[in-house]
């Protein structure tokens, strides 16, 4: 199973991918940084993993609350 786990709803900035039963993640404290630094860590994980978007069997995330909605 792959699955992408995206959370923004802090201040912390995170991302995780299960891969097969590995997992990597990116982690940064970035108080309103959040829009700069997502897709650039989920690329990075994806990337590591040689995986595109559509190979992934989920997506999930972090729905609130939290002020960061625009992802």
């Amino acid at each position: 199973m792959k699955i992408l786990a995206i959370e923004t709803s802090t201040e912390a900035c995170s991302a995780a991918l299960l891969c097969d039963g590995d997992i990597e993640e990116r982690f940064e404290i970035a108080p309103r940084g959040h829009g700069d630094l997502i897709l650039n860590m989920v690329d990075s994980l994806l990337a590591n993993a040689q995986m595109k978007p559509q190979q992934l069997d989920a997506i999930a995330f972090g729905r609130g609350p939290g002020a960061f909605t625009g992802v």
